[in-house]
């Protein structure tokens, strides 16, 4: 287990001061860091975990930014929630690799965005009879 570690400090003359605003900086630099701390262990873990399992799609491997978003759309399940709606997942990319995938799938056209919307609706099938099949097992009619 990862240990998260901050050090905070209050100058006693903004104290003496009076200077009631530390407190609020005070509190709010904790926050931050452990935040901060929490956010990189938890990517770092599933960026692990990714790495170990082979779940991971390169662009230079599928050949641009956008087919690997489509690539890694296919290799992926979607979830029911518990009201049985479709939950799609989400992707945590940087600034940088956003915009590479969005100039990338822009370039690509019509074609792209057609082939992005038949793989969603087709895990979204996929999720829903996962869930029927799931839910069926319960059922004692």
């Amino acid at each position: 287990m990862a240990v998260h570690e901050h050090v905070a400090e209050i100058n006693f003359v903004d104290i003496i001061d009076h200077k009631l605003t530390v407190m609020n900086e005070f509190t709010s630099g904790i926050i931050s860091a452990m935040t901060d701390g929490m956010m990189r262990s938890m990517y770092q873990t599933v960026s692990e975990a990714s790495e170990k399992s082979g779940n991971v799609v390169k662009a230079s491997e599928v050949g641009s930014p956008a087919m690997s978003f489509l690539q890694a759309l296919k290799n992926i399940q979607f979830g029911v929630d518990r009201k049985g709606n479709v939950s799609r997942p989400e992707f945590h990319l940087g600034t940088e690799v956003f915009e590479s995938i969005q100039a990338d799938a822009e370039r690509l056209g019509a074609e792209f965005k057609n082939e992005v919307d038949r793989v969603t609706k087709q895990k979204e099938e996929e999720a829903l009879a996962r869930e029927a099949t799931r839910v069926a097992k319960f059922r004692t009619e």
